[in-house]
């Protein structure tokens, strides 16, 4: 380092954990701490602590410091993005290509009654009110599979009330990288 790094407080028990932890004979772990330099930059390393041992005496540490921070911007990134995704007042939801939820943010949670935890106990034809449940399977369900995407106006029932909500929908497949073919 051209000037020392000041390791952000949260991370000096866990320096203090790992210490103890290699001190009692467990074997190193790798150990992700953030520091501030002093130009105000935030890095991100991984530091592999060892004992160094003298005659089967602990005398010391050694470390190693890998600067990991450009692999931790994506994670970053996907902390960010999920936040907005649990957090925004539009319903979000995921669901495999036979209609299990996989996912439901907490907006989606309230508009159809059901709890985010417990969406994987439901599927999505079920929120789907009586009155347009054939334009789902013969419209949207179809254009959907082969285009990839539908959007338009649907309604969906809120499971503990009955209620019906209007909403503009976008749905999209989302399509395994390698193969290309729809995977939710």
């Amino acid at each position: 380092f051209s000037e020392l790094p000041t390791v952000m407080s949260g991370d000096v028990p866990r320096f203090y954990e790992t210490f103890d932890r290699l001190l009692s004979g467990a074997g190193p772990e790798p150990l992700e701490v953030q520091w501030i330099h002093k130009d105000g930059s935030a890095h991100w390393g991984e530091i592999g602590i060892a004992p160094l041992e003298v005659q089967r005496t602990t005398t010391g540490f050694q470390a190693v410091v890998r600067d990991i921070t450009e692999r931790k911007k994506p994670e970053e990134e996907l902390q960010m993005l999920a936040a907005v995704v649990r957090h925004t007042s539009e319903l979000v939801n995921l669901s495999t290509l036979d209609g299990r939820m996989v996912f439901l943010n907490e907006a989606g949670g309230q508009m159809l009654g059901i709890e985010p935890d417990k969406a994987g106990d439901h599927f999505i034809l079920e929120v789907i009110p009586d009155d347009i449940i054939e334009m789902v399977k013969e419209g949207l369900l179809p254009t959907l599979m082969e285009r990839g995407t539908w959007s338009g106006e649907l309604r969906y029932r809120n499971l503990k009330t009955g209620g019906v909500t209007d909403v503009d929908a976008i749905t999209f497949t989302i399509k395994d990288p390698q193969t290309g073919k729809p995977v939710l």
